[in-house]
């Protein structure tokens, strides 16, 4: 429901002045300050072992044996990293990203097409897009985000449009500590802290930093690289609340923001004045189960 009409224009223009004054006395929630250091963000914040959780689940068990482990350590280029798939003791897939911005071509199983990631400009998010046609016409596209949401904890996010119909998938992985194999099959992971070698401390750190509310200037530029969709998500697995006041909204407007991600951003911003009811909102994400790691389509 895009916001491109008077009336709408007129009506953001009067809810900001509302809020304005209603809230006027309410201290806007700030942002850490962690821009000094954002040079050790990008993928160093993703190294280690991470094991795919359900809803809810605050928990690594003792136990990897049976787990779905994505390990990731630095690749052998700038903004890269390789990526292993683990189930229980075998590893399933491997691939290197390159978070570069650049389209790669990609092919598998009587499809082709192009896949990009890129990090997001403050270096705290990756993005990626992908397009895939098969043997039988049907054509895929694929965009999704990962981002830290603790120095434990990220969330994965994909939405898949096929003509018409489309399905969005929320993953949650923890860090482990676990062995990284050096070829499959997979001796029985352990909690030995190895990477192989130590984690930097670095990377700790780095998950810190990335672990921020989204801003205004970073949804609209997530909108140039990602369906509305997975903003959408993005917006409420970030934990994120906004100043909204006439001239945010107006701004939002002239940044061709859809209507209902504007709408998402009032309601999280003023939980108190308005309450998220449309199905399209993302409150409740969902873990599906897959054996693959959530980069690799």
């Amino acid at each position: 429901m895009p916001i491109r009409n008077r009336s709408r224009r007129n009506a953001a223009i009067a809810i900001g002045y509302v809020l304005s004054i209603v809230v006027s006395t309410v201290p806007a929630q700030g942002h850490p300050a962690a821009d000094e250091e954002l040079a050790t963000v990008g993928t160093l914040a993703w190294l280690g072992c991470w094991r795919l959780v359900a809803e809810g689940e605050d928990q690594v068990p003792e136990s990897t044996a049976t787990s779905q482990l994505l390990c990731l350590e630095p690749g052998d280029v700038p903004s890269s990293l390789r990526m292993r798939a683990i189930v229980g003791d075998q590893v399933v897939e491997e691939e290197t990203l390159i978070a570069d911005g650049r389209r790669r071509s990609v092919g598998e199983a009587g499809c082709s097409g192009w896949k990009r990631t890129v990090l997001s400009k403050d270096q705290r998010r990756l993005y990626r897009q992908s397009e895939t046609t098969c043997q039988d016409g049907n054509t895929s596209n694929l965009s999704g985000a990962s981002l830290i949401v603790s120095n434990d904890h990220w969330v994965d996010i994909n939405v898949t449009r096929v003509a018409d119909e489309h399905e969005l998938v929320v993953r949650h992985y923890r860090i482990v500590d676990a062995v990284l194999p050096s070829k499959p099959p997979l001796a029985k992971p352990t909690h030995a802290s190895v990477f192989p070698g130590a984690i930097p401390f670095a990377a700790y750190t780095a998950r810190i930093a990335a672990a921020v509310p989204l801003e205004a200037d970073d949804v609209i530029e997530a909108l140039e690289d990602l369906d509305p969709v997975v903003v959408e998500a993005l917006l409420v697995e970030s934990g994120s609340s906004f100043a909204m006041d006439s001239r945010l909204l107006l701004r939002l407007d002239d940044a061709g923001v859809p209507g209902q991600i504007i709408d998402l951003m009032l309601a999280l911003s003023y939980p108190g004045y308005f309450v998220v009811q449309d199905e399209t909102f993302v409150t409740r994400p969902k873990v599906y189960y897959r054996y693959w790691a959530p980069w690799f389509h």
